[in-house]
């Protein structure tokens, strides 16, 4: 379930469109940087695969807050994904 939903927000990624998408049109972007902030370690393990495999940079998955701004700051991601329910500073 969880690779599911995570594959179309993947592909609504792509598009910047926000909406899911799919078919041969479908590009990732050269290049694009993305910060994973997730303190589930099975979780975030999955996402860096969906998203490497998918053609994107995942940059050292993070679990707080605090390790994101950090992280933000020195490598300038193009997305950040956010586990919503993450305590701490967001």
């Amino acid at each position: 379930m969880v690779g599911t939903i995570l594959a179309k927000y993947v592909c609504a990624m792509k598009s910047n469109t926000g909406k899911p998408v799919s078919g041969a049109k479908d590009e990732t972007p050269v290049n694009t940087k993305v910060l994973v902030v997730e303190d589930s370690e099975e979780f975030s393990r999955s996402i860096k695969e969906l998203l490497t495999s998918s053609g994107y940079t995942v940059l050292p998955i993070v679990s707080s807050g605090e390790d994101a701004l950090r992280v933000v700051s020195n490598s300038k991601p193009d997305i950040v994904l956010v586990d919503v329910g993450l305590g701490g500073i967001l």
